[in-house]
């Protein structure tokens, strides 16, 4: 049976229980089936766990590596860490900052714990055969990044300000794609964590505000040290001429709005759109119910859906399935 009948009959069946008013029968038999016993139905189809570490645990690296085996019996097969870098301090935004806020691209977080604390996470995981992919944030940097000083040009200037904040941002500052020494430096640092910790892959931030000639210059070079995925934050198709996954962003709003209003027509083609879009042949997509950003901006979106309902639906799909560390404890504090 091709995986959109499979999906047009679960929905089928999602309504009629959704009509019972519930997910749950207390009265179901459910066998319960081992990992080790489900073959995936692609190479892509995969569960990725996002985790900042540094509200996972008070222990940081310590904290997550103590839990991978856990994780691993839940059926993760990639944990992505939100930036681990060190957070900047100059107009950071609350008292904590932003991990997004990066103040130096080759340098960890000392909240999280030490270099070996890190590579030890790194393979411990391995030997789970679970992946480690790190988030990538190469539009911007904190205000205090080194750059600023010491390499001005690096930054992009707007009506006479050089740098500026980007779309509201006012804790970060607008790097210079059009500047090569800057590409040079970017991929530098991309290449650092590669060589010298084994990581399998990067989530790249906001990729489409980066100029996709970039990309397609610095993954090569990368991936000359050794093949590694990659996930864009985006859903422009052209991307995926370099990389592996991107965000199913449509998929995720009919998805919502089919939780909301019940539109199963929508969703229904928004499954035929996932399944049959030419120009993700051979690639792969991140399907989620939530994310870290959709949390932060409307914290009760999961609230309105049956959530373990959609769960069922979200994880019956071929492609990369997100799922969180809020989602599972409900702490928004993630």
């Amino acid at each position: 049976m091709k995986p959109f009948h499979i999906i047009k009959l679960f929905l089928i069946s999602f309504l009629l229980i959704s009509n019972l008013g519930s997910c749950n029968d207390d009265n179901d038999t459910i066998k319960e089936i081992s990992n080790s016993e489900v073959s995936p139905i692609t190479a892509h189809n995969k569960v990725i766990y996002e985790i900042n570490a540094r509200n996972y645990s008070s222990e940081g690296f310590n904290g997550v590596k103590k839990d991978l085996q856990r994780l691993k019996d839940l059926g993760v097969d990639i944990i992505w860490l939100m930036p681990i870098h060190p957070i900047g301090t100059l107009k950071r935004e609350g008292s904590l900052g932003s991990p997004y806020s990066i103040r130096d691209y080759k340098a960890i977080n000392p909240e999280l714990g030490t270099e070996n604390d890190f590579k030890s996470l790194i393979e411990t995981a391995h030997s789970l055969h679970i992946e480690i992919w790190m988030d990538w944030v190469a539009n911007h940097t904190a205000w205090d990044h080194p750059w600023v000083t010491s390499h001005l040009d690096y930054y992009a200037s707007q009506n006479g300000q050089q740098p500026y904040s980007p779309n509201g941002w006012n804790d970060v500052a607008q790097l210079n794609y059009s500047n090569p020494n800057l590409r040079t430096a970017m991929i530098g640092a991309m290449k650092y964590w590669v060589q010298n910790y084994n990581i399998d892959g990067y989530r790249c931030d906001a990729v489409t505000f980066v100029p996709l000639d970039f990309w397609q210059q610095a993954i090569p070079q990368v991936n000359s040290i050794r093949k590694i995925k990659w996930l864009a934050e985006g859903d422009n198709p052209a991307y995926m001429s370099v990389f592996d996954y991107d965000y199913a962003w449509d998929f995720n709003n009919k998805l919502n709005d089919f939780g909301t209003g019940s539109n199963a027509s929508g969703l229904i083609q928004a499954c035929k759109d996932l399944y049959n879009n030419p120009a993700y042949s051979g690639k792969g997509r991140m399907v989620y119910l939530t994310n870290h950003d959709l949390n932060s901006h409307d914290g009760n979106r999961i609230r309105k859906v049956r959530r373990q309902c959609f769960a069922i639906i979200r994880f019956i799909f071929y492609d990369l399935r997100y799922a969180s560390f809020v989602q599972r404890t409900g702490n928004r504090n993630e």
